[in-house]
């Protein structure tokens, strides 16, 4: 005939402690174990139950655990604390680089702006500048030929010899 057996043992165990370091809930689970001959064929982890915690027995292994847990949570709730305040200076930076970005561009679209006109200025300087550079060369060249034309009357006018 079949050996089966259907055995159950504690799986998990979970103690909440309260900050005083005393049991404040727990609960356990239990593993449901079918076997066959010896072979398991089936392993179930139970629903968690509650645990009455009255008269709950706290080892000194349990104490110096949740010691241990709260000395670990102070240190990250520290560590959590210091790199909140970096945070927030990282944010304040950040928030001042957008800002000072927000200026410097502003500044570089005046300065285009600026510049676009100053250029149109130029161009059109230039325009007029080479239309008097053009003009009085003309009137140089006027004032050449009348020179030439008074100088070739002078020295008509001079007697011969």
């Amino acid at each position: 005939m079949p050996d089966i057996q259907d055995q159950t043992f504690p799986y998990e165990l979970l103690v909440r402690f309260g900050t005083d370091g005393t049991p404040t809930g727990a609960h356990v689970q239990y593993l449901r174990r079918i076997t066959l001959d010896g072979e398991i064929i089936k392993d179930d982890v139970l629903p968690a139950q509650p645990i009455d915690l009255a008269g709950f027995p706290t080892s000194p292994i349990m104490e110096d655990a949740c010691r241990d847990a709260l000395a670990k949570v102070a240190s990250q709730t520290a560590q959590i604390t210091a790199l909140a305040g970096q945070l927030d200076s990282a944010n304040a930076d950040l928030a001042k680089a957008h800002s000072d970005l927000a200026t410097v561009t502003g500044d570089v679209d005046q300065l285009r702006t600026e510049l676009t006109n100053v250029q149109a200025a130029a161009g059109a300087n230039e325009t007029a500048l080479q239309g008097q550079i053009f003009t009085l060369n003309d009137q140089l060249a006027a004032a050449d030929a009348t020179i030439k034309q008074l100088q070739a009357t002078i020295a008509g006018m001079q007697p011969a010899g």
